[in-house]
This record gives structure tokens, C-alpha cells and sequence, in this order.
């Protein structure tokens, strides 16, 4: 409550102020407890415009390969070798996404602290 009425305070003297979004910046790329206070109190960080753009090309990316994936599979019936790989493109498709998209946002946050 405390860090809520402090942020609302601060944004009623001085609307221009970018000094909460740049401690928030900081401590979520440190991965900092405060993060989560700071953004509980309102703080949000501002993305880019091309980042809804990017989801969505992600989205399309991850159809595209499970599409793929089904594809080869074919018609005839499963067998343990097919779930096993099937299974595996999933995982590494999966990850590939979730390794990637947190380096992009790093990479964001350290360009919002830098500018």
C-alpha cells in the first residue's frame, strides 16, 4: 500500500517523470524482489510496438512447426518411436520459445536502462 501511494503521489507532481519505470526496468532485469512490488503498485513497463507484432509471429512460427510435426507423422498408427519424437519436437520447440522470448526482453530492459 505504502509503494502505491508513494508511486500515485509521485505521478500527480510530475506525470513526465520516467523514474519509476527505470527502477522498475532495473530490478526486473536483476531479477530483483521489488520487481513484483513495484508492478503490484502500477508500474508498468512500456513495450515496444513491434512486440505484439513479434507474438504473433511467434504464434504463427509455433502453428507452422506443430503443423509440420503432425505432417510427418503420417497416417499409420503411432508407435512408441513416433510419440517419442513427436513429443521431443514439442519440448524443443517449446523451449526454443521460452529461452527466446526472455533473452528479447532482456535485451529490452537493458535498452530501457541504457537510453
Amino acid at each position: 500500500m505504502l509503494g502505491k501511494t508513494a508511486y500515485l503521489n509521485d505521478r500527480q507532481v510530475n506525470p513526465a517523470s520516467l523514474d519509476w519505470e527505470f527502477a522498475f526496468a532495473v530490478f526486473k532485469l536483476n531479477r530483483h524482489p521489488m520487481s513484483a512490488l513495484l508492478q503490484w503498485a502500477g508500474v508498468k513497463h512500456r513495450r515496444p510496438w513491434w512486440d505484439y507484432f513479434l507474438l504473433t509471429i511467434a504464434a504463427l512460427v509455433f502453428i507452422v512447426a506443430t503443423m509440420s510435426l503432425m505432417l510427418l507423422a503420417g497416417k499409420e498408427p503411432w508407435t512408441l518411436f513416433k510419440w517419442i519424437g513427436i513429443g521431443s519436437g514439442y519440448v524443443a520447440i517449446t523451449l526454443l520459445m521460452y529461452f527466446a522470448s526472455h533473452r528479447i526482453e532482456k535485451r529490452q530492459l537493458e535498452k530501457d536502462i541504457e537510453s
